[in-house]
């Protein structure tokens, strides 16, 4: 049986081998359709430490992206786990979707995943 609280929103989990001062970014995700968003950063080799930062967009292309000031979260051993709310973007700008980017800094070849998960849709 499917969970339906929680569906990955991405169109796959991102995972790579992420260079010193490199990014993993996923795609443009439509918010408003959730009443939460929830990121998941794993980190496993590599002594790299993935700082996770959130953007916001018109369209999911990505059309007018700007920074979103949505936490981060912080790094605990081995991951990053938080929970955001859309009510936050500038919906009066026109603003519901969002991405998820990890950067490293760091250690060089640090082994990363990135998910976001939609918790509660509206439509469901």
């Amino acid at each position: 049986m499917i969970d339906k609280s929680m569906i990955p929103l991405a169109t796959a989990p991102k995972a790579a081998s992420v260079a010193a001062a490199g990014t993993l970014i996923s795609g443009w995700c439509d918010a408003g359709a959730y009443s939460a968003i929830h990121a998941v950063v794993g980190k496993d080799a590599g002594a790299g430490t993935p700082a996770l930062t959130f953007e916001q967009a018109t369209t999911a292309a990505g059309a007018g992206a700007k920074a979103l000031a949505w936490s981060g979260g912080t790094l605990a051993t081995d991951r990053i786990e938080v929970t955001n709310d859309p009510a936050k973007l500038d919906v009066a700008g026109g603003f519901r979707f969002v991405r998820a980017t990890v950067t490293v800094t760091g250690g060089a070849g640090t082994l990363c995943s990135l998910s976001l998960l939609g918790l509660e849709p509206r439509f469901a």
